[in-house]
């Protein structure tokens, strides 16, 4: 069975980016938003704007002294630490737009240190926010990676990685939550603990 392993950054298991942006975006727009008006991720659904409106924050974001020292999402260290133990490769895959690579890289450096792992920039979910060309989806970077479990908090990425068979463990996120259209090999979780505790069930396939 394949054991390398993706971990997806934003709030998928390497990084809080929701509540830092949320407070960004509050304060530039003069809104209330919390995470748990997040419904969809994107963006531009909840808050009620257009979808050029809420890249263009986000681009700004990605300039703004927040991002480039978004806390770590609660377990990371410790799932990193976990997986280094055993003979597995683990990549951060991101839909993030690949012009914030070094600021990404370094942000990861800083808060994991020699457990940070290697960066892959895959396809956005909107051409706006990166029209690159080349860019691969998650599933084939997955694949060519022979990755066999990941985290995730999108159900149409996690549903894409398990129809490839790799085993996705779903993060509880208010855009996820209502979602019940759930390919087998995605399993629920409640923490990165839980990620731990959930592919003990997997180890003798």
């Amino acid at each position: 069975m394949r054991e390398n392993w993706m971990i997806d950054i934003d709030d998928g298991g390497l990084l809080e980016f929701m509540p830092s942006f949320l407070e960004y975006y509050n304060r530039r727009n003069l809104t209330h938003f919390v995470k748990q008006d997040i419904f969809s991720y994107d963006l531009w659904k909840p808050f009620g704007i257009t979808e050029e409106k809420a890249v263009t924050e986000i681009q700004k974001f990605y300039q703004s002294p927040e991002f480039k020292r978004l806390p770590t999402f609660p377990g990371a260290v410790e799932l990193l630490h976990h997986l280094s133990k055993y003979e597995s490769s683990v990549f951060a895959v991101t839909a993030r737009p690949s012009h914030v690579d070094f600021l990404t890289k370094d942000n990861l450096r800083f808060n994991f240190g020699e457990y940070a792992p290697e960066v892959i920039f895959s396809r956005p979910y909107t051409p706006l926010l990166d029209n690159s060309a080349g860019l691969k989806t998650k599933v084939e970077i997955c694949l060519e990676k022979n990755i066999g479990f990941a985290t995730e908090v999108s159900v149409k990425h996690a549903n894409n990685l398990g129809e490839a068979g790799i085993i996705a463990f779903l993060l509880p996120q208010p855009w996820n939550l209502n979602e019940i259209k759930i390919h087998s090999k995605v399993i629920r979780v409640n923490s990165l603990r839980d990620v731990v505790e959930k592919k003990r069930l997997f180890i003798s396939e």
